[in-house]
């Protein structure tokens, strides 16, 4: 009778953990489905966010002055807006003539990729004789679609996303005292309101050393870019410059997409193949040295980032919201690392998101234990055990 009651909740317990399961799933998928769902709004909201982060320190730095917040916060969003107007005025220019020139060098890398293709071209007749399989039919030419309704459509999205974008950090950058003041007062007790605070004004301050780290190794990328392609006397050096500065800030795919793009500008204005790969040369280069010495050096003694942690977050906000939401990857995963931390309920995410330590200064491992040590071990204990006994005769 007494095993009857153990096993009935022992099945009760396996149908509440199944049901706690189920119900985590459904929450995830639930999640998932709003976020891409709500994507065309909730992705310049996190813009927004970051950028307010970013543009807190000038604007607090204005507040000092005796400036009002709205007007510190008014100047802080026009300087950046103008900082975004003239990057699109130095480099749209050169966008327009590359995709005026698209026919022509498109006939143009063809021309020289050529003989490339014959030989691939052999290779693949010599495969289907092995295989006694005919060349597949020629493709059916691609119908022309709107280009021009297109790049409209797509430009008028770009302009109506960036003004919700400026709008918003302006809010945020104004009323920044009132809503951290509100966030902090909405705990309930005084050790709440403390961590609040905390997580606040850390919160602010890693995602605000992170991009402005960031923002200066770019800086440094876009000014050695610039000046290796004035120097090998390669056209647009300036506006390479600005691209792949711009483009490092999306991790990995950035610097690959600019990559690329160089390597077909330059193989289709160059006069010989190789000519036209100094460019991505240079670039792959320059991001060898910046990805795998210089950004290390400078994040590893600023910021604490869970490497594993940085390329699943990465990974999933790319997958979620495209390849331009990857520059708010890292930020996201530091809003999310830090308010964990503070949260007693949350350690268990902070944990897995903490980055790897390892001690500064390990113990050096023992000696081996060999015969002549060992000897030398027991006769320092004889001689010990014969002092004691020598001070408690003395003693008796």
């Amino acid at each position: 009778m007494s095993g009857k009651p153990a096993q009935i909740q022992k099945r009760q317990g396996v149908f509440e953990t199944s049901w706690g399961v189920a119900l985590w799933i459904i929450a995830i998928a639930a999640i998932l489905f709003i976020l891409d769902f709500a994507s065309a709004i909730l992705l310049p909201t996190a813009y927004a966010i970051v950028l307010s982060l970013v543009l807190a320190p000038i604007a607090r730095g204005l507040s000092r002055l005796r400036i009002p917040e709205g007007i510190s916060a008014v100047l802080t969003v026009a300087m950046a807006a103008a900082g975004i107007v003239v990057v699109i005025s130095v480099v749209t220019p050169a966008l327009a003539e590359w995709m005026n020139d698209a026919p022509k060098m498109a006939k143009a890398i063809a021309r020289k990729l050529q003989p490339i293709k014959e030989q691939l071209q052999v290779v693949e007749d010599v495969s289907n004789r092995i295989q006694g399989t005919t060349p597949g039919a020629a493709p059916a030419p691609a119908r022309e679609t709107g280009m021009v309704g297109s790049l409209l459509s797509t430009g008028a999205n770009v302009a109506s996303q960036t003004i919700y974008v400026l709008f918003l950090t302006l809010f945020l950058l104004a009323l920044r005292t009132d809503l951290r003041r509100r966030f902090i007062m909405s705990a309930d007790t005084f050790d709440g309101r403390v961590r609040a605070a905390r997580a606040v004004r850390d919160v602010g301050k890693n995602v605000a050393a992170y991009l402005f780290l960031l923002t200066c190794i770019n800086a440094g990328v876009a000014v050695v870019t610039t000046a290796a392609f004035y120097a090998f006397g390669m056209e647009d050096a300036l506006v390479w410059g600005l691209v792949y500065g711009l483009a490092c800030y999306i991790p990995v795919v950035g610097p690959t997409s600019v990559i690329v793009a160089s390597a077909v500008v330059g193989i289709a204005t160059q006069q010989t193949l190789l000519a036209g790969l100094l460019g991505p040369g240079i670039l792959l280069a320059i991001n060898a040295v910046e990805s795998q010495l210089v950004q290390p050096w400078v994040m590893a003694r600023r910021i604490e980032l869970n490497p594993v942690a940085l390329f699943v977050s990465l990974a999933f906000v790319v997958w979620l919201w495209g390849v331009p939401a990857a520059i708010i990857a890292a930020p996201l995963l530091i809003v999310i690392y830090t308010f964990s931390k503070h949260t007693p309920a949350l350690q268990p995410i902070a944990a897995l998101l903490a980055p790897v330590t390892k001690p500064k200064h390990a113990p050096p491992p023992p000696p081996p234990i060999t015969l002549r040590r060992r000897k030398a071990a027991n006769g320092e204990a004889k001689e010990r055990a014969a002092a004691k006994r020598v001070v408690k005769a003395s003693a008796a």
